[in-house]
């Protein structure tokens, strides 16, 4: 009798299946496939051990002014959730985070997704302005500007290039802008990424 088909083989390996969050990024955050390199491994370090809230104010002050709104987005998610932060001002921060979120999505030219994401995040910035601090009024005109400018484009036409952002820190840990560069003539935020909803997606 001959042996049946494969005895004697051993049994397949399982591959471990990577979750999304494990698989590596490029510049503005977009997956890559698996063993390519990761641009946002410094990210991923700052989830499993966020630095202390100062320094957290800095990197997402600094990600805003570079255009690296896909690090902003988690870093001011850091801010929002960390014990320090005022909780008045939490949700400015998630406004925020919304804005750097919708900032992102130029970035990688999907307006509609950028149109849906800074809605939400202006209108979170507008609910919560007697928890702001000085400079985001300036944010909040930047940022309705901008998606009046989405409105009225058309279909087919490309998505703007987002401008930097330029953002003041106070010593509460709330964050004032001061002029964005590019033709927005403001000042977006930042907010909080894989955590809530508002991350830009693969």
């Amino acid at each position: 009798m001959a042996p049946a088909e494969g005895a004697g083989r051993p049994p397949p390996v399982p591959r471990p299946r990577l979750r999304k969050r494990d698989l590596p990024r490029d510049d503005l955050g977009r997956l890559r496939a698996p063993g390519e390199p990761d641009a946002m491994a410094h990210l991923k370090r700052a989830q499993q051990d966020p630095p202390e809230l100062a320094r957290t104010r800095e990197l997402a002050r600094h990600s805003l002014a570079e255009r690296r709104f896909f690090e902003a987005v988690t870093y001011c998610d850091l801010i929002r959730k960390h014990p320090a932060t005022p909780p008045g001002r939490q949700p400015v921060w998630r406004a925020l985070a919304q804005v750097a979120a919708g900032l992102c999505h130029l970035q990688r030219g999907n307006a509609a997704g950028a149109l849906a994401v800074l809605d939400r995040g202006v209108d979170g910035l507008a609910a919560h302005r007697e928890a702001a601090w000085p400079g985001l009024e300036a944010l909040e005109r930047t940022v309705t500007g901008l998606l009046a400018e989405l409105h009225a484009a058309d279909a087919d036409d490309a998505a703007p290039d987002p401008p930097p952002i330029d953002l003041v820190l106070d010593p509460e840990g709330g964050a004032g802008g001061a002029g964005g560069a590019g033709g927005a003539g403001g000042e977006p935020g930042s907010g909080g990424a894989g955590g809530f909803g508002e991350e830009p997606g693969p």
